[in-house]
């Protein structure tokens, strides 16, 4: 006959590791249900809050949902605890803007507050100088300028641009030819601003710019660079 004692050691054992695995299930499942209430805000580089903005959060290469600025620039959102989120923020003035931001590994509900910061443009801010010409040529070279500029204007579909070219150069004048027939009205001829602003209009329009938002004028621009952008206009309406 099989031991009594034995029999009950075993059913304590089994019982024990039963209750083990229990608790390791059920805390976690608390785990997995904890959450994050995450009250941020939304303002400019002047500390203006800021609505309509639209932020998103990615995990990852998944979307964890998205949610709207209030008029105060408040929102909330609800995340999971030690996880690192990208957050994309998006309004028609402001320049492409993402931040990766961790949450606290907490084992209990949290509310947590974080104001962010995006950059708004304005109508005649100066976007950035570039170096696109080869030196004392209206022929262009390879730039981040194109890639920027595309990338921009896709993004911000209200946004108007103006691109002041540099007109000066070092390099002398040809001397137009006084042979027979072969004399150059002056009329029919390009400036070398002319003939810079010519070549960018068709190299921009070749990458799929709109014609109707970009405006190209001569100027100075200080070297190295040859070309600057600024804010022609932009809804800023919201």
């Amino acid at each position: 006959m099989m031991n009594v004692s034995k029999i009950l050691g075993r059913r304590n054992i089994l019982f024990l590791w039963v209750l083990g695995l229990s608790i390791v299930l059920v805390n976690s499942l608390n785990a997995q249900n904890v959450t994050i209430l995450l009250k941020g805000k939304i303002v400019d580089e002047a500390g203006n809050a800021l609505q309509g903005v639209t932020i998103q959060f990615k995990d990852g290469e998944s979307s964890a949902g998205k949610t709207k600025s209030q008029n105060s620039g408040d929102f909330t959102f609800v995340l999971k605890p030690g996880k690192t989120y990208s957050t994309l923020f998006d309004r028609s003035d402001i320049l492409q803007s993402d931040m990766n931001f961790t949450t606290p590994s907490v084992t209990s509900y949290q509310e947590l507050q974080k104001t962010f910061t995006v950059r708004v443009i304005k109508k005649g801010e100066n976007l950035g100088e570039y170096h696109v010409f080869a030196n004392d040529k209206a022929d262009l070279i390879e730039s981040p300028f194109f890639e920027k500029i595309t990338q921009m204007l896709k993004k911000m579909r209200s946004l108007n641009i103006s691109i002041t070219v540099s007109n000066i150069t070092k390099a002398k004048k040809a001397k137009p030819s006084k042979k027979k027939g072969k004399n150059v009205q002056p009329e029919t001829q390009l400036s070398f601003g002319q003939l810079r602003i010519k070549a960018l209009l068709d190299k921009l329009i070749s990458i799929g710019t709109s014609e109707s938002r970009i405006q190209l004028i001569e100027g100075t621009v200080k070297a190295p660079n040859d070309i600057q952008v600024t804010v022609k206009d932009i809804d800023s309406t919201f």
